[in-house]
């Protein structure tokens, strides 16, 4: 298992990125995992500030008699927090 993560603030932005990779092994079976995001916070004051962020997440599945599994995930985010 692998996950690595770095953030860095640039003026009023803090933008992050993250990669991920897991394989687990059993008898007949094999599982490949790897994961990518992307995001980033803009503030507007320490109250209020947007957001959005990307990641995408591949699997493969090695099952038993030879057969595969695959899949892939992608999610955007968008939105506003407001803090009282």
């Amino acid at each position: 298992m692998l996950f690595l993560g770095f953030q860095a603030k640039l003026g009023p932005v803090l933008a992050a990125i993250q990669y991920g990779k897991t394989e687990q092994g059993g008898v007949g079976t094999n599982n490949d995992i790897d994961y990518l995001a992307l995001g980033a916070f803009y503030n507007f004051s320490k109250t209020f500030n947007v957001f959005t962020g990307y990641r995408v997440t591949d699997s493969t599945q090695s099952l038993p008699a030879g057969t595969q599994a695959a899949s892939e995930t992608k999610v955007f985010t968008l939105g506003m927090r407001k803090i009282f």
